[in-house]
C-alpha cells in the first residue's frame, strides 16, 4: 500500500472518529436527558431513604450538560482512534484516566452530570475504538 493511501487512510479516520462521533454521542446523551427528564426523580430516592420521606419535595432538575464535553469529546476520540492507529492501544488508559481526573469534582455530587459523563464516555471510547480498529483493519 503506498504511502499517499496509507496517509489518507489515518487522515479519514481520524475524520471519521472526531466528526461523526459529535452527532452520535450527542444524540445518544440528548436521548438519555429526555428519558432522564420525563421521570420524576425524588430526593428520597437518591438519598436512598424509607419510603416515609414527603412525597410533596418537588423533582430534582436535569444537568445540564458539563461544560466543554464537545471539545473534550473531539480530542478523546482523536487520541484514542490515533492510539490504536499507531498500535499502541494501553494510551488509551491515560486517556480515559486524564478525563475522569478531570471531570471530578463536577461530576462527583451530581448523580446526573455522572451518569450522562459515563454514558457520553462509553460510547466515545466505543465509537474511537471501532474507527481506529477498522481503520487498521484496512491497512
Amino acid at each position: 500500500m503506498t504511502t499517499l493511501v496509507h496517509l489518507a487512510v489515518l487522515a479519514v479516520s481520524l475524520a471519521v472518529s472526531a466528526g461523526l462521533g459529535v452527532p452520535l454521542v450527542g444524540s445518544l446523551l440528548a436521548h438519555v436527558r429526555k428519558k432522564t427528564s420525563s421521570r420524576v426523580v425524588r430526593p428520597e430516592e437518591l438519598a436512598g431513604s424509607d419510603a416515609s420521606a414527603s412525597r410533596d419535595e418537588p423533582a430534582l432538575p436535569v444537568a445540564p450538560p458539563l461544560r466543554g464535553g464537545l471539545w473534550i469529546g473531539v480530542l478523546e476520540r482523536l487520541a484514542v482512534t490515533g492510539a490504536v492507529l499507531v498500535g499502541f492501544p494501553s494510551a488509551i488508559t491515560a486517556v480515559v484516566a486524564l478525563k475522569a481526573l478531570g471531570r471530578f469534582s463536577e461530576i462527583r455530587d451530581d448523580i446526573f452530570a455522572s451518569e450522562a459523563f459515563i454514558i457520553g464516555s462509553l460510547a466515545s471510547l466505543l465509537w474511537a475504538g471501532t474507527v481506529g480498529f477498522a481503520a487498521e483493519y484496512l491497512l
